[in-house]
C-alpha cells in the first residue's frame, strides 16, 4: 500500500465540519496511527486507503514529525509548510500530495508527536535571528548558495516577527517585497538604497548583487553606494523601527570605510544530515529506493559541496545507473570537480597505507596513535581533534607519500592545496579565506599543504598577507581539519609557523638509513614484480646488497632505480635481474652527494626544532 510524500500534484478538499480545537494530528492509519480526541466528532472515524501524514514544518523530517493546520493558517503561511495527506480522506483541511513507493518503516505503526520540538533549528538561522533581534543594521553573508540562504533568511524573519517586511533586490529585477510586486526604478543600487531610507516600518532588505559595487583589487568601490550604506547604518541604528540590510554575495568585498559597520555572518556548507534530506526528496517519487547504509555513504561523500552541486552529482548518478554502489564514485568525482574550482585545491583519492611507505617509523607511529581522535568517543574522553604536523626535510623522502597514507589510514578525504598560485601573486588573502572555508566544509579531512616553503620566501606584500591569513586560520580553526604542511627548504622558516598553537609536532624527514632502504626496495619491487618481470626472488641478502649499494639515496631515487632496471629488462624481453638494479644504482648520483653542506645544515636545524621521522642515517 503506497504512502504519500510532500508535493503539489493534487489538491483535495474534505467536507467534514471544521473542529473547534485541533492541537494534535488526527489523520489515522487503519492500524490506529496518530489518533486524537481533540477533533470534531466525525473526525475520529476517518477511513482511508493510504496513510495521511498532515503538514510538517520544512525544517523537520516528515518521517519524524507531523502537524495538522487549519486551511486559513495554511493560506497565510503557504510557503512555510510542506503538506501531505491521503488520496481518500474526510478531513476539513486542504492539502497537497503525491504518491510514494512506500511509507517509511519508521512511520508505520507509530503515533505522531503532538507538537513540533524546538530542536533542529539551523545554527545559521539561530545566529541570524539573534542579530536581527539585536537590530544590527548591516550584515554580510558570503556564500554561493543564494537560494538556500534566502530560504533561511525568510524562515528567520517569519519566526522572529511574521509582520516584519522582507525585501529582495537584484540588478535585473530591482527591489521586490516578499509576495508582492517589484518596485519601479530600483535597479540601480543608489536608487535602491535611497528607497530603503524611505521605508519606516520594520523590515529586512536582502541585496544579492551589491558586492559588484563595493570594489575589488582592480577597481575602487562606488562612492555613492558606500556613502548610502553608511547613511543607512546611521539611520537604522537610531530609528524606532527594526531595519537591517543583508548583503549576500559569493565573495567578501568590504570597503575600508565600512569595515567597522559590517557584521560578517558565516553560512556553512550543508551538513551530511541536510544532504541526506536532499537524497530523501530526490527519491520520493519512487523511482529510486535507498537503503540507510548507501544513503549515509552518499551524504558523507557529498559533504563539502553546495546543495546544488550535490543535487547535480546525485542526478548524474541516477542517470548512470541509479543509486547503486557506483553512485558513490560518481559523487566523489563531482566533489573533486567542485573542490578543484576553489583556489587551487585538489581532492586526491588514495588507497595508500603506511605499509606502502618505508623509512618513517617514528612519524607513522605518531600518526597511528591519533587515527581515531576524530570520533565522538575521543571528545568524550577529553581529547581535542589533532591540529596537524609540519614535515621538513630532504626532497623525495616520503613527505608526499605519508600525506596520502595518512588519509588512507584514517579513512578521511585528502585535499591538496597548490601553493604555486599563491606564489605567483594571483591569489589574495580574501581568496585564501574562501579556499579555507571550502576545506572546512569538507571536514573531517586531511589538508596537505605542499611546498609551503615557496610561499614564505621573498618579500612580496601580497604573499605576506596570504601567509598571515593562513597562520591566523591555523590558530583559530575549530573544524576537524588535520593539516600536513611539507617543506623542502628550512632556511627562512618563520618561528611563528612552528609554534605549538598551529601544529602538534614538527618532524624532520632525513635520508633513509640502511634498514629503511631495505624496506623501500622491498615495497617498490613487490609492487612492480608482476607478469614476465616476476623472476627475481627478494631474498634478505639481495635486499641487503641493494641497500648498501644505495647508501645516501632518497626513497624517490630508489623507486627510479627500480623503474630503470625494469626498462632494461623489458628492452631485452627477459625477467628482471639483480644486475639490472645494481647497474641502475651505479648510474645514479646519491642525494647525499648532491646536497653537501646543505644536508649538514638541515640536520643541525633538526636537532633544535624537530623530531626525527625515522632513526638517523648511518
Amino acid at each position: 500500500m503506497p504512502g504519500l510524500h510532500l508535493g503539489d500534484h493534487a489538491m483535495r478538499q474534505c467536507r467534514h465540519p471544521t473542529p473547534h480545537r485541533l492541537h494534535l494530528p488526527h489523520h489515522v492509519h487503519e492500524s490506529g496511527v496518530g489518533q486524537s480526541g481533540e477533533v470534531g466528532r466525525e473526525q475520529g472515524v476517518h477511513r482511508r486507503r493510504q496513510t495521511g501524514c498532515g503538514i510538517t514544518a520544512s525544517r523537520f523530517p516528515l518521517r519524524n514529525h507531523a502537524l495538522i493546520l487549519p486551511l486559513n493558517l495554511l493560506q497565510q503561511k503557504r510557503k512555510q509548510y510542506l503538506t501531505c495527506t491521503s488520496s481518500h480522506t474526510n478531513c476539513p483541511f486542504r492539502v497537497r500530495c503525491r504518491p510514494l513507493l512506500r511509507l517509511p518503516s519508521r512511520i508505520r505503526g507509530q503515533r505522531f508527536p503532538a507538537a513540533l520540538p524546538s530542536a533542529g533549528v539551523h545554527p545559521f538561522r539561530r545566529t541570524l535571528t539573534r542579530l536581527l533581534e539585536g537590530r544590527f543594521p548591516l550584515l554580510y553573508i558570503e556564500t554561493f548558495e543564494e537560494q538556500r540562504v534566502l530560504g533561511e533568511i525568510r524562515s528567520a524573519v517569519e519566526e522572529l516577527e511574521p509582520s516584519r517586511a522582507l525585501w529582495h533586490w537584484t540588478t535585473t529585477e530591482g527591489m521586490r517585497r516578499s509576495g508582492g510586486l517589484t518596485e519601479r526604478n530600483t535597479r540601480e543600487p543608489a536608487q535602491m538604497l535611497q528607497g530603503i531610507r524611505r521605508v519606516v516600518e520594520s523590515a529586512v532588505f536582502v541585496c544579492t548583487d551589491l558586492h559588484a559595487f563595493l570594489g575589488d583589487d582592480e577597481r575602487p568601490a562606488d562612492p555613492q553606494v558606500v556613502r548610502a550604506l553608511r547613511d543607512l547604518v546611521r539611520d537604522f541604528s537610531s530609528g524606532e523601527a527594526a531595519r537591517t540590510v543583508i548583503v549576500v554575495a559569493p565573495m567578501l568585498r568590504i570597503p575600508a570605510e565600512l569595515q567597522r559597520d559590517v557584521t560578517v555572518v558565516d553560512f556553512p556548507l550543508p551538513t551530511a544530515a541536510e544532504i541526506g534530506e536532499l537524497l530523501d526528496s530526490m527519491g520520493a517519487d519512487g523511482t529510486a529506493v535507498l537503503d540507510e547504509t548507501l544513503r549515509d555513504r552518499l551524504a558523507t561523500a557529498a559533504v563539502g559541496m553546495t546543495l546544488i552541486e550535490a543535487e547535480r552529482a546525485f542526478t548524474l548518478a541516477m542517470v548512470d545507473g541509479g543509486f547503486a554502489e557506483s553512485a558513490v564514485d560518481v559523487v566523489l568525482e563531482g566533489k573533486a570537480q567542485a573542490v578543484r574550482r576553489s583556489g587551487g585545491l585538489e581532492l586526491i583519492r588514495t588507497d595508500m597505507r603506511f605499509e606502502h611507505v618505508g623509512g618513517l617509523a617514528n612519524l607513522e607511529a605518531w600518526l597511528l596513535s591519533r587515527r581515531d581522535c576524530w570520533r565522538a568517543e575521543a571528545a568524550d574522553y577529553g581529547l581535542p581533534a589533532p591540529k596537524g604536523v609540519f614535515l621538513a626535510g630532504v626532497s623525495g623522502c616520503g613527505k608526499s607519500s605519508i600525506a596520502k597514507a595518512t588519509a588512507g589510514e584514517w579513512g578521511l578525504p585528502l585535499i591538496r592545496w597548490d601553493f604555486g598560485r599563491v606564489c605567483d601573486g594571483s591569489v589574495g588573502d580574501r581568496d585564501v579565506r574562501a579556499t579555507l572555508s571550502t576545506v572546512e566544509g569538507t571536514a573531517p579531512c586531511v589538508l596537505w599543504v605542499s611546498g609551503i616553503d615557496r610561499m614564505i620566501t621573498g618579500e612580496n606584500g601580497a604573499r605576506t598577507a596570504v601567509f598571515g591569513a593562513f597562520l591566523a586560520w591555523l590558530s583559530e580553526k575549530t573544524r576537524p581539519v588535520f593539516v600536513i604542511a611539507t617543506a623542502d627548504r628550512i632556511d627562512g622558516l618563520p618561528q611563528e609557523l612552528l609554534c605549538g598553537s598551529r601544529f602538534d609536532q614538527t618532524f624532520f624527514v632525513d635520508l633513509p638509513n640502511s634498514a629503511a632502504r631495505e624496506s623501500i626496495w622491498r615495497i617498490h619491487l613487490e609492487r612492480r614484480l608482476t607478469g614476465p618481470a616476476a623472476g627475481l626472488s627478494l631474498s634478505p641478502p639481495l635486499l641487503h646488497d641493494l641497500s648498501e649499494a644505495s647508501e645516501g639515496f632518497s626513497g624517490q631515487q630508489i623507486e627510479q632505480c627500480v623503474l630503470t632496471g625494469l626498462f632494461d629488462a623489458y628492452s631485452g624481453r627477459r625477467p628482471l635481474a639483480a644486475a639490472d638494479l645494481i647497474r641502475a644504482v651505479e648510474g645514479t648520483v646519491a642525494m647525499s652527494a648532491r646536497s653537501g653542506d646543505e644536508l649538514t645544515t638541515w640536520r643541525e636545524w633538526a636537532k633544535r626544532h624537530a623530531v626525527p621521522a625515522a632513526p638517523p642515517v648511518r
